[in-house]
């Protein structure tokens, strides 16, 4: 993988949020130089849906896009973790490493013992902050 460049994307400011502005959000990005977005995500209930759109709107524009649990604020399960990777991995807006889905989270110390699993069901490049 070449050197890019991430900004951290905090979907759980987004219930509500348009296509459109998805849109502009990449395109804004893209004007200065950056390559996709890690999109911090909790279990709001909105999430899906703006990941769906989020995807959307990368794909179009040759974004790319990669999950971030966010583990501080949100409880996930692994069955939940595991279901949203597989559900964006074979997007073409997805970031990969080596053909992985690349997966980071922000927090989570007490979920060390779970990724392996999440890993081996997902096939993904899993990186904790």
């Amino acid at each position: 993988m070449s050197r890019q460049v991430y900004a951290h994307y905090m979907v759980g400011l987004t219930d509500g949020q348009s296509p459109e502005q998805w849109q502009k959000d990449i395109s804004d990005a893209q004007a200065v130089g950056i390559d996709g977005f890690a999109l911090n995500i909790g279990t709001d209930t909105w999430t899906l849906t703006q990941l769906h759109q989020a995807y959307a709107a990368a794909e179009a524009a040759s974004f790319g896009m990669f999950l971030s649990f966010d583990q501080q604020t949100s409880s996930w399960d692994s069955p939940a973790v595991v279901d949203l990777i597989n559900t964006f991995k074979d997007s073409s807006a997805q970031v990969k490493r080596d053909g992985k889905p690349l997966v980071s989270t922000f927090e989570g110390p007490g979920w060390a013992d779970q990724w392996a699993g999440v890993r081996e069901q997902t096939g993904g490049d899993l990186f904790g902050s």
